[in-house]
């Protein structure tokens, strides 16, 4: 069974960023980034440079003295920590978001056709899944499918290593077509599940 779809140059950006919430290398990536953030928190205590009242401890590298670290760990300074590594995070995780976006539209513009379009193609078949974008044809096993998702506006195949694919549900000719492509896709998962078991 196949899956048809032309996206505008928005469309694509638009299922990109639904897509993220799939991506664990994003979801890593996010981790890591507020990690690094609180610690950097920590040691330097922007809230005790600011002269906010109440971070005790100073930083780690200018302690007050007399204090010999024993105020380091103080309900507030953690309070202070936490406030800071959310507001920096947050700020840094929507500069890069805003820099993918524009490196994106450059990249995606090159695919576009003559009418502003990037045509998409999926076949669904038992022993995988061929892609078509840009002209260019890419097969995935079932193995490599994590899950399929059905939202409110599109059929999403989640892989086990990437993000995903965006199927947006306007692009099927009725509800009919589009339960017949999920039930299908949910019948070569599954028994690709079942065959991999059966050999282990």
């Amino acid at each position: 069974m196949r899956f048809e779809c032309n996206y505008t140059l928005d469309e694509v950006l638009y299922a990109n960023e639904r897509l993220k919430k799939y991506s664990k290398e994003e979801t890593k990536r996010a981790v890591i980034l507020f990690l690094g953030v609180s610690l950097f928190c920590y040691a330097v205590n922007p809230a005790h440079l600011l002269g906010f009242h109440g971070a005790a401890g100073g930083s780690i590298f200018q302690l007050p003295a007399g204090l010999h670290g024993r105020m380091i760990f103080t309900p507030s300074r953690v309070l202070y920590t936490l406030i800071f590594s959310t507001v920096i995070s947050y700020a840094i995780m929507r500069w890069a978001d805003r820099k993918d976006r524009r490196e994106a539209r450059v990249w995606l513009g090159q695919m576009l056709d003559q009418d502003g379009l990037i045509r998409f193609a999926l076949e669904l078949k038992e022993e995988g899944l061929t892609i078509t974008q840009g002209g260019e044809a890419t097969v995935h096993q079932w193995n490599e499918v994590e899950k399929i998702d059905d939202t409110d506006d599109a059929l999403i195949i989640v892989w086990v290593k990437e993000s995903g694919v965006f199927l947006p549900k306007r692009a099927f000719k009725s509800q009919v077509e589009e339960r017949q492509f999920f039930s299908l896709a949910q019948s070569y998962l599954r028994r690709a599940r079942s065959g991999s078991a059966n050999c282990n």
